[in-house]
């Protein structure tokens, strides 16, 4: 039986694989790489506010897990340099996606603990 802690961490990895080609999904022609840097950013910086307000306990993990997929892509990208071509700057996205993910993730868990706790306070 899988614990129901588990959903949300699935969730994240889900949902940081979608962000890691939205770049390429969203932005055609192939786009200047500063773009690519906003959007990564960006997105990931949305998805952890995201997980942060339904999830606010342990907000910084959920950075970690979005980007999970992100790690994932960066070893393969160094493992096989052929890729280089495709995915060129792999350690600033990834270090764009880890900052963006954590401090989303922590904004949403700030703005969903004040919510939290104002909805708290006018039902007492």
């Amino acid at each position: 039986m899988i614990k129901a802690s588990v959903y949300p961490v699935i969730a994240a990895v889900v949902l940081g694989a979608a962000a890691l080609a939205s770049p390429q999904v969203f932005l055609s022609p192939p786009p200047a790489l500063l773009d690519v840097q906003r959007v990564i950013i960006n997105t990931y910086g949305a998805l952890g506010v995201l997980l942060g307000l339904v999830w606010p306990r342990g907000a910084w993990r959920w950075g970690l897990w979005l980007t999970a997929p992100v790690v994932l892509a960066v070893a393969v990208a160094a493992a096989a340099p052929a890729l280089s071509v495709v995915y060129p700057k792999p350690f600033i996205e990834l270090a764009l996606a880890l900052i963006g993910s954590v401090l989303g993730a922590q904004l949403g868990a700030l703005v969903g603990r004040r919510l939290g706790a104002s909805d708290s306070r006018r039902a007492g």
